[in-house]
């Protein structure tokens, strides 16, 4: 099964095997194996567009997002691996009036979908990993959700990324089974920790390490 494995930055994938081929749109050329990793770089426009230009040169028979994410659920503990199950684009839309308004749901919007869900289903193969659901934002706040600005207090996410829906809309749109495995590097809010973000990114590469074995298996 040809894989390709999505990751927003080098540092998410450094405990990763050397099997593994870690790649940006700047040596797209040089794909040598079925173990690809596309480096796209952080937030939405830049996940998009490399994750369409990768797969205008690669096949991919599955898409898989890797990374590690905050959590606005004080349930999840530090290190816990989620398989996200659905994500949005949370700041997406207009304020006014003190009121937020998703994009989605205007007459306008040519794209009427507001969630995206995981078409892959994984949870056979790591049952260790939780189900969670997720937010994607284009503007990360240092603040707990109380402090936040209106658009951002009306959601039922687990988890927060800048990129999640981004590469669920992208294999959707292409018809590519699509999953997801985010660790959990921090509680919203909190200041940053180094050793959990770094303890978070070795938990991540273990359990996709794990998950491409269980799917060549398969």
């Amino acid at each position: 099964m040809k894989a390709l494995i999505i990751s927003a930055s080098k540092f998410e994938t450094q405990y990763l095997s050397s099997k593994f081929n870690i790649f940006t749109l700047d040596n797209l050329s040089e794909i040598p194996n079925t173990h690809n990793v596309l480096i796209t770089g952080a937030g939405v426009l830049d996940t998009i567009f490399a994750i369409s230009e990768a797969l205008n040169k690669i096949q991919a028979d599955i898409i898989i997002n890797m990374g590690i994410a905050g959590t606005l659920n004080s349930d999840l503990k530090i290190g816990t691996n989620c398989i996200v199950k659905s994500d949005f684009i949370l700041d997406s839309g207009i304020y006014r009036d003190k009121n937020f308004k998703h994009i989605s749901e205007f007459e306008f919007s040519i794209n009427k979908t507001k969630i995206y869900n995981a078409s892959a289903e994984i949870k056979n193969l790591v049952p260790e990993c939780l189900e969670v659901n997720a937010q994607t934002v284009n503007l990360f706040y240092n603040l707990d959700l109380n402090n936040r600005p209106e658009a951002y207090k009306t959601t039922n996410a687990d988890i927060e990324t800048m990129e999640g829906a981004a590469v669920f809309y992208v294999a959707n749109q292409k018809s590519i089974p699509v999953c997801s495995i985010r660790t959990i590097s921090n509680y919203i809010g909190e200041k940053y920790n180094a050793t959990n973000y770094e303890a978070a990114v070795k938990q991540n590469c273990l359990i996709i390490e794990k998950l491409i074995e269980k799917l060549n298996a398969n």
